[in-house]
């Protein structure tokens, strides 16, 4: 992990996708999803408008099959901080969704 990467202290949303009945999904900020990959229990997620780096056993990442199914996709991110836990919520506009509960988030 980088070292110009900081600690996530408290929840944020990176984007957003609003669905409604019978009309076309909203969305407000969202960014694209460049690159997904898991090193050394590191999971990162380049996106077009930052690097979000999360401790987690690679045994735990996408298969190839749902990281193709991710990158390239238009997705929102929520990171959620709590003093028990670091979740990140990944959505993409055509609606497939993953979580991952890490022990710890980083920004770059």
């Amino acid at each position: 992990m980088p070292v110009t990467a900081e600690a996530v202290q408290s929840g944020a949303a990176l984007g957003r996708i609003v669905r409604r009945a019978n009309a076309a999904p909203e969305t407000e900020d969202t960014r694209l999803l460049l690159t997904a990959a898991c090193q050394e229990n590191v999971m990162a997620l380049r996106t077009s408008q930052e690097t979000i780096y999360a401790d987690l056993p690679c045994d735990n990442f996408w298969d190839a099959e749902a990281t193709q199914a991710f990158v390239g996709q238009e997705v929102a991110i929520t990171l959620a901080v709590d003093h028990v836990r670091f979740q990140i919520f990944i959505e993409t506009l055509p609606g497939a969704q993953a979580e991952f509960t890490v022990g710890g988030v980083w920004l770059d």
